[in-house]
């Protein structure tokens, strides 16, 4: 009786080596070579079951709402990001994670997205704020920021009136939405009124500061805590 493979019509690398196993047709070479493209297989199918699960994590995921205030605007911490897109990664299937390290005195920040046996990965390099009193607060605010920015360019994610570039295009550039909330922080942590730094600017907003004039606000404040 010769060798029959039950097999269905479309069968796996897995299903070719049990049944050529099951009928002794198989030796020691040639099942490593299907061990091998099985291993490619469920690659290939991991890689496309991933693809799948972003789609689906894209299609059902919503704008990010800015919520905390600082000075005039809002914007959109690490924290309720997260809070937001939580159970939309967990009905596709997906896991977040980070890792963070100092590069050339900056903060790289890489978040990891998972789903089943796949992993891709996304990495940012930012410089850590002139903003806190002690290195501590100072390189988890770096962290935050590492982890809001790695996050929203792995994923795509939308976060509603974000983009100020717009604004800076003007005849006299302005300083960044995160700059602004590291001397609005930074004014916190020192009890300084930020109606000090706006009066002496001459500008209604922190968010209006042009940005040759952010090192001297940074220099003036570094005085102030310094004399702490």
């Amino acid at each position: 009786m010769g060798t029959e493979l039950a097999m269905t019509s479309d069968p796996t690398p897995m299903q070719i080596i049990r049944s050529l196993v099951e009928n002794d047709a198989v030796d020691t070479d040639k099942l490593k070579s299907l061990m091998d493209l099985q291993h490619e297989w469920e690659l290939r199918q991991a890689r496309k079951g991933y693809a799948e699960a972003l789609t689906r994590f894209q299609s059902e995921c919503p704008p990010i709402t800015k919520l905390k205030a600082a000075d005039r605007y809002k914007y959109a911490p690490f924290e309720d990001i997260m809070r937001t897109i939580r159970p939309h990664l967990q009905d596709a299937g997906l896991s977040v994670s980070f890792s963070c390290e100092q590069v050339d005195g900056k903060l790289q920040t890489t978040c990891y997205i998972q789903h089943g046996i796949h992993r891709e990965e996304h990495t940012v390099t930012l410089p850590v704020p002139e903003m806190r009193v002690n290195a501590t607060q100072q390189m988890g605010a770096a962290i935050s920021y590492g982890k809001r920015y790695a996050l929203t360019a792995a994923l795509n994610i939308v976060v509603e009136d974000e983009d100020t570039d717009a604004r800076n295009l003007g005849p006299v550039a302005t300083i960044t939405e995160d700059e602004a909330i590291e001397l609005q922080e930074w004014m916190e942590s020192l009890d300084v009124d930020p109606s000090r730094l706006t009066s002496h600017y001459g500008i209604e907003r922190i968010i209006d500061l042009p940005r040759a004039k952010l090192s001297h606000a940074r220099s003036n404040l570094k005085k102030i805590e310094d004399k702490r």
